[in-house]
């Protein structure tokens, strides 16, 4: 029997002795933060003598809390059984979460392994038990859910399973499974959003934005599914779909007199990041000539920060590609300017948030005046988003923004309806 079944068949034993004895007690899946990274650059010699230490530490920690078991499920997945934690739910939760600090207090010292220091920590979830015809296995079912969330919420935290977590999960496997199938029946289509000079509305350029609208029913939010996708690789799967269909579009646009500007697309960390992006980014180019230094790829700061060093040499790749490459939602993430100099970037775009009140307050005004400033001086292009008043516009022309984008002159539209709405302007 492996050490998972066993550990199941010792948590029914666990709860029905809890059922009898009217009881409570609780199960935590404790899971290592980034412990495939350690495998990827260490090697796996490195990865297993850790492994060991950590089983020691949790080892030691377990012989000092009467009658907790303890055991290894996974690659790098523990679980401690933890029976007798009191009679209330009130108390029990409580000494549970006792122990999942005890247990981070753990990976506190770092790991000593031949001239190497290790710093880990762990992800913990938790069940509580007995809970009413819960079969055998839903407990670590629970746990690992729980772990799920906690390591979205950072590395080290610990969370309770809850039913709406769960239900919650289901839910994004439901819409994960139907953006698969709606990619490959051709459910997706890109609108796209104008953006105008301040100074006099010509069109500059557009954003390409994704949509999706299943056969019959209400279009999905991008809010909705994207944040999905990107949790797989089905969000380079999707972007690729993206570049293709708006270069595509914009070569077939070129054969007409519209005034175009630039074709903006926003790339996420995964897909800008994923080992075939700058070769398909290539092939497009020789695809679709017509794209050559009229494309923007649109990233934010968290994207290239992650490794700034790589980064820098594929925005550097990119750039050769005739591509150009503008920072996204610019003065909500890092924002740490000296990265500026360093990068090749074309352009800024402000965030909406700025924009909102920025006839009303003089901060953000300030704000704006400032980054309008730099760009000015780093010789990069300006476009805020988000304007949807005249009052907004008008303060963004008294501070000589060069070009905005927003509901206020366009919405996002089909490609029809950017077609007519370009051959009025």
């Amino acid at each position: 029997m492996n050490c998972y079944r066993f550990m199941v068949g010792h948590i029914n034993q666990t709860v029905a002795q809890a059922e009898l004895d009217s009881s409570r007690g609780a199960l935590l899946l404790l899971d290592l933060d980034d412990f495939k990274n350690i495998n990827d650059s260490l090697g796996y010699a490195i990865g297993d003598k850790l492994l060991i230490q950590v089983a020691e530490r949790l080892t030691q920690f377990t012989k000092h809390l009467d009658g907790v078991s303890l055991a290894r499920i996974g690659s790098d997945e523990f679980v401690l059984l933890c029976p007798d934690l009191g009679h209330g739910y009130t108390s029990a939760k409580t000494r549970a979460e006792q122990l999942a600090h005890s247990l981070n207090e753990q990976f506190v010292i770092p790991f000593e392994l031949d001239t190497l220091r290790l710093h880990l920590s762990a992800s913990i979830g938790i069940s509580l038990f007995p809970v009413a015809q819960l079969g055998q296995e839903e407990y670590l079912r629970q746990a690992d859910t729980a772990n799920h969330i906690a390591k979205q919420v950072a590395p080290g935290s610990h969370v309770f399973f809850s039913q709406e977590m769960a239900d919650e999960i289901q839910d994004r496997l439901r819409i994960s499974n139907d953006l698969q199938q709606a990619l490959a029946n051709n459910e997706l289509d890109l609108y796209f959003q104008p953006q105008q000079q301040v100074a006099d509305n010509k069109p500059v350029g557009m954003e390409a934005l994704l949509r999706w609208i299943p056969p019959g029913k209400k279009t999905i939010p991008p809010s909705v599914f994207i944040p999905v996708a990107e949790e797989t690789s089905l969000i380079c799967d999707i972007g690729n779909w993206v570049l293709q269909q708006a270069c595509a579009c914009f070569q077939r646009w070129q054969h007409s007199s519209l005034p175009l500007g630039n074709l903006s697309v926003n790339i996420s960390a995964r897909h800008f990041h994923s080992p075939d992006f700058i070769a398909r980014l290539t092939v497009l180019m020789q695809q679709y000539p017509g794209c050559r230094h009229n494309l923007t790829l649109e990233v934010t700061e968290g994207v290239f920060l992650e490794n700034l060093t790589e980064s820098r040499s594929r925005m550097a790749h990119i750039k050769a590609l005739g591509v150009n490459l503008s920072i996204d939602d610019f003065g909500t993430g890092y924002s740490s300017f000296a990265y500026l100099r360093e990068l090749p970037v074309d352009e800024l775009k402000l965030d909406r948030s700025f924009i909102q009140y920025i006839d009303q307050r003089p901060q953000d005004k300030a704000i704006i005046a400032c980054l309008l400033d730099l760009a000015r001086t780093l010789g990069m292009s300006v476009v805020a988003e988000g304007v949807e008043t005249e009052q907004q516009l008008a303060t963004l022309a008294e501070l000589n923004c060069p070009a905005y984008q927003g509901y206020l002159r366009a919405h996002p539209m089909s490609e029809a309806d950017l077609i007519a709405w370009l051959e009025k302007h």
